[in-house]
């Protein structure tokens, strides 16, 4: 079934990016690199597993994505520039974005 197959896949990646799993409900993420709404796949290579602790964690990679996703949609921000921050380094992007 789908969600057995979803489950081994999540292992898999926790596995790969040596997190013990499962973790405590609302702890981890599994992230996307480049996110879906900027063009990002849901190809292994594209994900990680994201912790919300220590800060900043995937509550603040969701802000800068909504963000981004927000102003690539309409146009103000390039989204190959959005791309290239936020795969090299999302979190300098986000202090300038949220200073």
């Amino acid at each position: 079934s789908h969600s057995f197959e979803w489950k081994k896949w999540r292992q898999e990646i926790f596995k790969r990016d040596n997190v013990v799993y499962p973790q405590p409900t609302g702890t981890t993420e599994l992230d996307h690199i480049i996110p879906l709404c900027l063009g990002g796949s849901n190809e292994e290579d594209n994900l990680f597993v994201e912790f919300a602790e220590p800060r900043p964690g995937f509550k603040e990679k969701d802000k800068l994505e909504n963000y981004l996703c927000d102003h690539v949609c309409s146009g103000e921000i390039d989204i190959n520039y959005a791309q290239e921050r936020i795969a090299r380094d999302w979190y300098s992007y986000y202090l300038e974005v949220y200073p």
